[in-house]
């Protein structure tokens, strides 16, 4: 419910954790061999110092995430009482 966890690997495991509150930003890419396919690469984007960005490589392309993870880090920006201030 506050984190995002990642686990990658094969031989070597690897999790990433990631406060949803620190997540700033999405973005979804397919390469022309995932199209084929019919996977993307969901890459999150954050304010976290051990990982800035994350990629989701292989992600069905018919899973709509991004709303259902924007959903999350809206309630927990609001349950922390953090509010994002940018200069544009």
């Amino acid at each position: 419910a506050e984190q995002f966890i990642y686990e990658h690997g094969v031989f070597h495991r690897t999790r990433d954790f990631m406060e949803l509150y620190r997540i700033v930003d999405f973005r979804e890419e397919s390469s022309f061999l995932q199209q084929i396919f019919g996977l993307k690469t969901i890459q999150i984007y954050s304010g976290d110092r051990s990982t800035p960005r994350l990629d989701m490589v292989g992600m069905d392309m018919n899973d709509n995430l991004i709303p259902f993870i924007r959903e999350r880090v809206g309630a927990n920006r609001k349950r922390n009482g953090i509010y994002e201030i940018t200069n544009r």
